[in-house]
């Protein structure tokens, strides 16, 4: 499945990514500083 995920680099982001990718997910995803 392809996802969108905004919010990536933070707490619950990094382990929401790390467990989507151990799940074979294709994650697209970004962040903006100010």
């Amino acid at each position: 499945m392809k996802i969108l995920l905004t919010g990536g680099t933070g707490l619950i982001g990094r382990h929401l990514i790390a467990r989507l990718q151990a799940l074979h997910h294709d994650i697209t995803g970004g962040h903006a500083q100010p």
